[in-house]
């Protein structure tokens, strides 16, 4: 049980982190156009993490 919500808890704060990221790359791309391109492969990398962090919700329900 501790091992669960510990893997959750770490996976929910991934999860934050790259939202956190995901905006504020967003933004500065408006500004600075070579971050466009990282923005784009961050967006690639994010839309990965998600499917893992949904799979830890199924898991424990």
């Amino acid at each position: 049980m501790k091992v669960r919500i510990s893997s959750l808890y770490v996976s929910f704060h991934v999860f934050l982190i790259n939202f956190a990221f995901y905006i504020i790359s967003y933004f500065l791309a408006i500004h600075y156009p070579i971050i466009q391109i990282v923005h784009i492969l961050y967006s690639i990398v994010f839309r990965h993490i998600l499917p893992h962090i949904t799979c830890h919700f199924t898991f424990i329900n």
